[in-house]
């Protein structure tokens, strides 16, 4: 196997909540080869390896069940069929089609299953599938959804999760949350005064308290929207954070969350208001996994030398980034998950040939 390396400034750690500085630190360089499947990437500064896999369909979003037992959920590269994939250890080790999807979304898993959100092969409606604990699904469920484009899902238990998305069909537009219980979905309205189109691609919860992210249109105007819920109903909304660019949550606490989007910053959500901010990732970020001070950030590294781009991940641990890591088999990382109670992860992206497909790496 042939590793081609590349090296990459180390940012500078900065002290405090997620915290980011840009620019070299003291000499300190990471380096990452562009190799494909099953490649070794090791960041020297930060002591991290990395392992890519590649997965047989065109998967976007990713959780875990175990240290070792993941599921990742998307749709078919010829076909627009739902799918869903069992990963062991990051490999692929079982693929089901879902016949009657055209697209499967998000994915949110604990050890006792997972329950993943898409969209029917024909018609309108939210499409929930349910996965046993061994990864696979076992019962499909097409849900009457007027109008409303659902994305992601977060669960806390296998009847309690909540589901985030957006009706752009009336003015102003609405934010819709979806309160799923494995049996019923209640969906609630929160309208965002003067919006003409708006996206909600985050949701994090922490028992029965969520925080959901997005943008909205307003005038000529991105706004960025929070959203607090409670109990499966709305709480608060933030309909003016000051960060328009917010792709991501990942909530640590029922007070605290970490959310990411395309402007390389992270910032901390404390009940739905924005209290730190720090920009100077490498590179955009898609999204942010934390468990307790331990994140992991993934997006992608723009390489203007090569007209091109990678995919980016960094670590945070105790609020200070580690080395980034840019993974030349990857174009761009779309979600991230935490690896149980192992303190790893798991991310998973495009690839970077002229194919395409999906590129998984576990760290």
């Amino acid at each position: 196997m042939k590793l081609t390396w590349r090296w990459l400034p180390v940012l500078a750690a900065v002290t405090g909540v997620v915290l980011v500085s840009s620019g070299p630190a003291g000499g300190a360089w990471a380096a990452s080869p562009t190799s494909g499947t099953g490649a070794a990437i090791a960041t020297r500064a930060a002591q991290q390896t990395v392992t890519d896999h590649t997965l047989s369909g065109d998967e976007t979003s990713v959780s875990c069940l175990t240290d070792s037992l993941c599921v990742a959920v998307g749709s078919e590269s010829a076909r627009p069929r739902g799918t869903v994939v069992t990963l062991t250890n990051g490999a692929q080790s079982h693929a089901v089609v879902l016949r009657h999807s055209s697209v499967i979304d998000s994915v949110s898993c604990r050890k006792s299953g997972c329950w993943a959100i898409g969209r029917p092969l024909h018609g309108t409606g939210a499409y929930l599938v349910k996965i046993s604990s061994a990864g696979r699904p076992v019962a499909e469920r097409t849900v009457s959804v007027r109008g409303t484009n659902l994305g992601p899902i977060s669960c806390t238990s296998m009847t309690s999760c909540e589901i985030a998305g957006a009706d752009n069909r009336i003015r102003p537009a609405v934010i819709e949350i979806g309160d799923w219980n494995g049996k019923k979905l209640h969906l609630h309205r929160v309208t965002v005064k003067g919006s003409k189109r708006m996206t909600m691609p985050g949701i994090s919860c922490w028992h029965s308290d969520c925080e959901a992210v997005g943008s909205a249109l307003v005038g000529s105007a991105r706004a960025g929207l929070i959203l607090t819920t409670a109990d499966g109903k709305p709480a608060r909304l933030n309909a003016d954070s000051a960060y328009p660019y917010l792709d991501s949550i990942s909530c640590v606490s029922a007070r605290t969350c970490y959310a990411a989007g395309g402007s390389g910053s992270v910032e901390k959500v404390t009940r739905g208001v924005v209290t730190d901010s720090q920009g100077g990732a490498a590179g955009p970020l898609s999204a942010v996994e934390c468990t307790a001070s331990e994140c992991e950030a993934a997006g992608t590294l723009l390489l203007p030398q090569y007209s091109t781009q990678d995919g980016l991940l960094q670590s945070l641990s105790g609020g200070t980034w580690g080395a980034p890591i840019n993974d030349g088999a990857a174009y761009v990382f779309s979600d991230v998950a935490a690896r149980g109670a192992s303190g790893g992860f798991i991310a998973v992206g495009t690839g970077a040939t002229a194919a395409g497909g999906t590129e998984l790496v576990v760290g």
